[in-house]
């Protein structure tokens, strides 16, 4: 009866050890202790020490060699019902939690060290951007100007002289120009005369030597004051092809059939396209802004009065004149003048005579 009571009390003191070295455990995680965390050793406390030593029965188990007897058994049987009841129902001592780590067997001292805190990376400062510089504007070289060459005035196309044989030739009903002659020295008029003059044709032809003698002509009758208040000689006519000279002249055919038959009777305002001098190149009509149209009133006029008197200094003379009309075959022109030099012109001039009477060369014995 004493062996088995005495193995129940071994039993429960083996489960109240394990249930007090339980506890720390258990508290630590109740109250989120790490159980494993590195404490103080306390000193055993004297009292769990004492109560070992009187408690816990030598592990080393007791021979038995007596066979229980019925009363041992019956005492058995009775034993646990009081034993049971009353030791469960003792609370336990409560134990600080330092004692309850210090009753439960110390593990090997195994050194955990406490997490420790990840330090915040530094923030590296930040550089302040520095300012780019502003790149320094490299001065672009002017370019050296190259002096450009100034345009050279194109000189004006020069030709030959008109040869003699042209420049007086006669030119009327008996002498004829070649079906295919042309000049081959014409310039348009308004390059040569500028603003010297009016036109009634600025695109009009001219034979170079015949325009620049027109100029110088035009250039005195300036500066010595032939017209006042803006007034200016005006160029009607110079250069015509045969062709176009033709059209005038069927023009007066288809008034008059018999017109031109005999010239030297009844004088003709109007020649053949091979009987004009115009188509020569060698003639020019001109009038002035004071007079436009080229008309007998123009033979009245202080311009052809000076013309008349000083058209001999350049070279040309007045073809064609009433006194004469019966010799030449054409009306009075005051506007008609004729290039044949100065030389020739200006004999013409002293003699009084037309060109057919200078020449002796009088159509029909007149």
């Amino acid at each position: 009866m004493k062996k088995t009571h005495d193995s129940l009390i071994f039993r429960i003191a083996c489960v109240l050890t394990a249930a007090v070295m339980l506890l720390p455990l258990c508290g630590c995680w109740l109250i989120g202790g790490d159980p494993y965390a590195a404490a103080p050793t306390p000193e055993p406390s004297a009292k769990v020490t004492e109560q070992a030593d009187t408690d816990i029965p030598s592990t080393e188990a007791p021979a038995y060699t007596d066979v229980p007897t019925p009363e041992a058994t019956e005492e058995a049987t009775e034993e646990p019902t009081e034993e049971p009841t009353e030791e469960p129902t003792e609370e336990p001592t409560p134990v600080s939690t330092e004692t309850r780590a210090s009753s439960r067997e110390p593990r090997p001292a195994t050194d955990t060290p406490a997490p420790t805190k990840t330090p915040k990376p530094t923030e590296a400062p930040t550089p302040k951007p520095t300012d780019t510089p502003k790149p320094t504007a490299t001065p672009t070289p002017k370019p050296t100007s190259v002096p450009s060459a100034k345009p050279t005035d194109t000189p004006a196309p020069t030709y030959p002289p008109i040869p003699k044989s042209e420049r007086e030739a006669l030119i009327n009903f008996e002498h004829r120009l070649a079906a295919d002659y042309a000049p081959t020295d014409l310039v348009p008029m308004q390059t040569v005369l500028g603003d010297l003059c009016a036109y009634k044709k600025p695109n009009g032809l001219i034979r170079y030597e015949v325009a620049k003698k027109l100029k110088a002509l035009f250039e005195a009758a300036k500066s010595e004051g032939v017209f006042s208040s803006g007034n200016k000689f005006r160029v009607h006519d110079a250069y015509r092809t045969q062709e176009y000279q033709w059209t005038y002249w069927n023009n007066k055919l288809k008034e008059d059939p018999h017109y031109g038959d005999d010239p030297y009777s009844n004088p003709v305002s109007v020649l053949p396209g091979d009987a004009s001098e115009l188509c020569a190149g060698i003639a020019v009509q001109i009038c002035s802004t004071n007079y436009p149209a080229c008309t007998a009133a123009f033979g009245n006029s202080n311009e052809f009065r000076w013309l008349r008197d000083n058209a001999h200094r350049f070279g040309f003379i007045i073809r064609y004149t009433d006194a004469k009309s019966n010799i030449t075959g054409v009306v009075g022109m005051p506007w008609h003048l004729r290039y044949i030099g100065e030389e020739l012109s200006t004999a013409i001039y002293e003699s009084g005579l037309c060109l057919e009477e200078y020449f002796n060369d009088i159509p029909n014995g007149n």
